[in-house]
């Protein structure tokens, strides 16, 4: 089950199968913060690069520093330790934080549904060889219910 959320707080991330319903969940957060434009900046353009040069900091750039860090620290909210763990060590650019949830979670997503798959097909496939003893269909068929009752199945 995921966390819905709040105005003051983004939605958290509770099962890593639902990553993609609550990314747009928490897309919508973001979005919906009153500097939600400069903080989707810094998950699609990564961090504001401050000039190397003494002219003082515009409002505008000040602004966008504190998006960064307030991004940062939304999405370091919504996500669980286990997550963030995977992921802080591109603590200083969120844009690249970002890229490897998704890339973490979409992969993890995509293998677990061709595992998925695969034991379906499985099951649906499983029949008796020629000349197989009743005891050994038996137990070929308690190794493909196993394996079934190990993922969880979804329904596409």
């Amino acid at each position: 089950m995921m966390s819905l959320g709040m105005d003051t707080r983004p939605p958290i991330l509770i099962n890593e199968n639902e990553f993609t319903q609550w990314q747009d969940r928490f897309i919508n957060f973001i979005e919906r913060q009153a500097n939600g434009e400069n903080m989707m900046k810094s998950f699609t353009e990564g961090p504001f690069a401050k000039p190397k040069n003494d002219i003082p900091a515009t409002a505008e750039e000040l602004s966008r520093e504190k998006s960064d860090r307030e991004a940062k620290s939304n999405l370091m909210l919504a996500l669980p330790n286990s997550i963030y763990n995977r992921i802080d060590c591109f603590k200083n650019n969120l844009m690249m934080m970002w890229t490897h949830l998704e890339k973490i979670m979409l992969g993890s997503a995509v293998a677990t549904q061709l595992r998925q798959t695969r034991f379906m097909n499985n099951f649906e496939e499983f029949k008796a060889k020629d000349g197989e003893t009743l005891k050994s269909f038996f137990d070929r068929f308690c190794i493909v219910m196993n394996d079934l009752r190990k993922i969880k199945v979804t329904k596409t």
